[in-house]
């Protein structure tokens, strides 16, 4: 197993990576935005077509940008090693359908996430909810509102939690609040490691989550939860799981 993981997330699948540990007897490309995306945009074709290494896709899901030009590239790389595709599981229903449509044979399983624990959703008695935080790409006009967050913990008779997975977004959510953190006590966690934040979202009493993992995290772990839309993964995600909108919102319709 070779798992690249943070430290070289970018690098896709090269030679150096391959001979590792000698010829690999399986890729598995698993979860994240890796499917039509520059995640995946080192994948040296040549490499993996000379060792003719059967490749699976494990629960992949799409990613998108303004610039068509990664999603081509990749593609192109697809063409060329496409016969080793043994299996191509999709997170969701648009790219379970894009990789039908590029030939593959592809499989509905959902995000690999929804299988880490697997509760059932139920109220809890707890003290507190759960905001979990996402810094990339977040439009000007979601802003931390002490407000809001009020009228939450008033609601929901429980205290709020924001949870954030690297200190550059404790700074982040600091600059788009206007000063929030200096006018307000927010309480918060800061945790890089998601094993050790399972605890926190099952004993939660609810999640509001912008953040597609968050939610998935709190599905899987039996909380209630509401997922604000903001990208298109949120968007694949609610036409998969949530088709009525009932537990998730477009940040556009807010």
């Amino acid at each position: 197993t070779i798992n690249l993981h943070e430290y070289d997330r970018m690098a896709g699948i090269r030679r150096e990576s391959l001979e590792l540990f000698g010829a690999p007897d399986l890729i598995v490309i698993g979860g994240a935005p890796s499917w039509a995306s520059d995640t995946l945009v080192a994948l040296e074709t040549e490499s993996i077509r000379a060792r003719e290494t059967p490749i699976v896709f494990f629960g992949s899901g799409t990613k998108y940008y303004k610039d068509p030009s990664r999603r081509n590239k990749f593609m192109a790389q697809l063409a060329e090693i496409k016969r080793q595709v043994i299996a191509a599981g999709a997170r969701d229903e648009p790219t379970y359908r894009d990789m039908q449509s590029q030939g593959l044979p592809a499989y509905m399983m959902g995000c690999p996430v929804m299988y880490y624990v697997g509760k059932n959703i139920e109220w809890k008695k707890s003290d507190y909810f759960v905001i979990p935080f996402r810094s990339d790409r977040i439009p000007r006009h979601l802003q931390f509102d002490m407000e809001f967050i009020k009228e939450l913990e008033d609601v929901l008779q429980a205290k709020h939690l924001i949870v954030f997975q690297d200190y550059s977004e404790v700074r982040h959510a600091e600059a788009l609040s206007g000063g929030l953190f200096k006018r307000h006590p927010v309480n918060f966690l800061v945790e890089y490691n998601p094993d050790n934040l399972l605890s926190f979202y099952k004993n939660a009493k609810f999640a509001f989550s912008y953040r597609l993992h968050g939610t998935l995290t709190a599905a899987t772990c039996g909380t209630p939860f509401l997922q604000l839309n903001m990208d298109g993964r949120g968007n694949d995600f609610s036409k998969t799981f949530d088709p009525e909108g009932k537990y998730t919102i477009s940040h556009a319709k807010a």
